[in-house]
This record gives C-alpha cells, sequence and structure tokens, in this order.
C-alpha cells in the first residue's frame, strides 16, 4: 500500500538542515497552497528517505540538494488504493514549518499543509449538501480506459435535475451526459474516457426548481498505458510448444 519503496536504510534519518521543495505535479499543488512560492518551505531537522516511489505513486515533497541514484530523496509521496489514498511522511520534524514561519498571523504553511492533505485523503464517497454522492467505478485508471461515475442523491434532491462535470489536467471542463437508473431513482450514471495521463477532477451539482440542493465532487489519477505493462500477465501458445517438429534435412 506504501507509495515508496523502503530499505534497512530508510530507518536511519539523514539529518541537519536539509532544505526541501515541493514538486511541480498536479498532486503537490494539491496539498500545498499554489499560489504560495512551493520552493520556500523551512527546513527539515531530519528525513527517513526510502528508495524510491512505486510505479503509479505521486512525489509530493523532495529534498533540494540531496539525491541518491534514483533522483532527489523522496520526503513525502502518496498514491490511489482502492477508494482511498495512502500518504507517506518521511519525517517527524514537520513543526518547525509551524515555529520558524512568521509570527504575523499569517497562515503558516504547517497549517495550510495539513488542512490541505486531510481534504485529499477524504474518503472516496464525498458527500455533499443535500446528501449528494459522487461515486467512480475506480479512483485510478489507465488512459484510454473508460470509466463510470455514479451519482446518487437523497432527500428532496432525488427528483432534481443533476449535472456532471470532469476537469482534465489541461483544466478545460467538460460537461458529461448522464442516464438515469431507471431501477433506483435519484441514481444517475455517466461514462467518460481520458486520452491523457494526470489527475482529473470530477465534479457534480444538483438542482431542484432552480436552487441548488447539492454538490460534490472526486478525484481520478490516470497512469500512462504502458506503465504497467511490466506486471502484465504472460500468455503462452501452448499449441505451438507442442506442435511435433519435423526434421527436414
Amino acid at each position: 500500500m506504501l507509495p515508496v519503496e523502503l530499505s534497512a536504510e530508510s530507518g536511519r534519518p539523514t539529518e541537519g538542515d536539509v532544505e526541501v521543495r515541493a514538486t511541480d505535479s498536479a498532486a503537490a499543488r494539491f496539498f500545498f497552497d499554489p499560489s504560495a512560492e512551493l520552493t520556500k518551505l523551512p527546513p527539515l531537522e531530519r528525513i527517513y528517505a526510502p528508495v524510491r516511489k512505486r510505479p503509479g505513486a505521486r512525489v509530493l515533497l523532495e529534498a533540494s540538494t540531496l539525491a541518491n541514484s534514483y533522483g532527489p530523496l523522496i520526503v513525502m509521496a502518496e498514491q490511489t488504493v482502492g477508494r482511498g489514498r495512502v500518504l507517506f511522511v518521511g519525517t517527524d520534524s514537520l513543526y518547525l514549518w509551524q515555529t520558524l514561519s512568521p509570527a504575523d498571523g499569517a497562515t503558516t504553511p504547517h497549517r495550510t499543509y495539513w488542512q490541505r492533505a486531510l481534504r485529499a485523503l477524504a474518503p472516496a464517497r464525498p458527500v455533499g449538501d443535500g446528501g449528494l454522492w459522487l461515486l467512480p467505478e475506480r479512483t485510478r485508471v489507465q488512459a484510454g480506459q473508460p470509466l463510470t461515475v455514479w451519482a446518487e442523491a437523497r432527500g428532496t434532491a432525488t427528483n432534481g435535475s443533476l449535472s456532471v462535470s470532469v476537469t482534465p489536467p489541461d483544466e478545460k471542463t467538460i460537461a458529461l451526459a448522464t442516464v438515469a437508473d431507471t431501477a433506483q431513482p435519484g441514481r444517475w450514471r455517466a461514462t467518460f474516457t481520458p486520452p491523457t495521463p494526470g489527475t482529473y477532477r470530477i465534479a457534480s451539482a444538483i438542482r431542484v426548481e432552480g436552487q441548488s440542493a447539492g454538490e460534490a465532487a472526486s478525484l481520478v489519477e490516470v497512469t500512462p498505458n504502458e506503465e504497467l505493462s511490466d506486471t502484465a500477465p504472460i500468455r503462452i501458445r501452448w499449441a505451438e510448444l507442442l506442435r511435433p517438429r519435423v526434421d527436414r534435412s
């Protein structure tokens, strides 16, 4: 479940003033404040660095000047697992982001990070006002693979008018067609095929008599087609192997 690979060395901290920076990825911008300079974070006292990230995981925070054979030392990484998300934090000195920040009443990097982290790690079944649920069939899918999204409403929103949209990494929002479930009132289905890798945001809203009755959103991580090719099963043509060979010499 961890988004990184650990070794015995990972239990031995790298100590000192470790300068860190957030990566320039969509996932990092979700965890850190994109309006601030992501490189301007107070240093950490120590980090417990993993060997490398796992396929499909996303590095959020890395050391600015320390590296191993796989690249900069990883401090934070996350990945989607089933309907949840797993976050790895390889340091015990995040408190410095609070104590070393200006005491002017402004929001500190420590507070901003944890607020955003808790939102990002929320269950994949977010509930909005009025009891609207948005349920992606999967939270990780390969590019070019169709994905079905279900929306469920409760209470007065059951008879409302639903809209569902998806925002790809290029931030060009697309409205999705929805199909009502005739067997279950208040349930709709939408399907789309993400063409490229990246983080996709799916949003839904429902209105009753022209008034907003609920909103919900969810994130889907889209990976490249070739990313899992090394784990694909090997298909052996037994008929070819067992076919008698004729010596025509």
